[in-house]
């Protein structure tokens, strides 16, 4: 479900710090977590307004007619007030604008769109690969590369709502890149280093990237030195 769409089904009771949370799935005692991904959600609006109006074909004022409300909405951090203040603001025609907004921007974007469905499979796929890699005795160097990267590809899916599937796919080829830069540090072990690449292909199959994966194989066979 969209962020504003969540923020609205929100119990106006609520303080805002504990709504914050339960938008983004976090534990409320996790601030930390949730000022990061507030601090996020705060750049959004410079984003799309800066992203409007570079399309001189649409009509500007339309689209950013609500962004004011959600940037005043946004500015309320006072995590022990009520949620009620900052839901008045978002309501649905604020909501409904910023859809507009997203609907056109969309057309310009060759962005693959995830569902809830493809999320979690993106998930699963990343704790199963770490449940694997616990099974194994990996060098201490091999190891934090390999989980460096993953955990930047799980914190990139877990932020999709706020920054979509550009973000997911910068991290895979920044892994990819890590991969081939640091060919040393893979030969240590050749099963997981093949481990490693095979998750990456997969992760990168399901944000639609992976064209190369089969030549990127070729040259990973080469550098392992079969």
């Amino acid at each position: 479900m969209p962020l504003f769409q969540k923020a609205q089904k929100i119990d106006d009771r609520k303080k805002v710090k504990e709504a914050w949370a339960e938008i983004f799935d976090l534990d409320s005692k996790n601030t930390a977590e949730i000022l990061r991904k507030l601090g996020e959600v705060n750049k959004l609006p410079a984003t799309i307004r800066e992203d409007v109006i570079s399309h001189e074909d649409e009509n500007h004022q339309l689209h950013l007619k609500k962004l004011g409300v959600v940037e005043r909405a946004l500015s309320n951090i006072n995590f022990n007030s009520s949620w009620q203040g900052i839901k008045k603001q978002l309501d649905e025609a604020t909501v409904l604008s910023i859809e507009h907004c997203s609907d056109m921007l969309s057309k310009y974007s060759n962005e693959k769109v995830l569902e809830e469905d493809d999320l979690e499979v993106l998930r699963k796929k990343v704790q199963e690969f770490k449940n694997d890699l616990s099974g194994y005795e990996i060098d201490h160097q091999l190891s934090s590369l390999i989980f460096d990267k993953v955990n930047d590809i799980e914190r990139a899916i877990f932020d999709y709502e706020l920054k979509g599937t550009a973000l997911i796919q910068k991290e895979v080829e920044s892994a990819f890149g890590s991969y081939f830069m640091q060919i040393e540090v893979m030969q240590k072990d050749e099963k997981i280093a093949v481990k490693f690449f095979e998750f990456l292909s997969h992760i990168s199959a399901l944000i639609h990237v992976s064209e190369y994966a089969p030549a990127l194989m070729e040259h990973v066979v080469k550098l392992l030195g079969n």
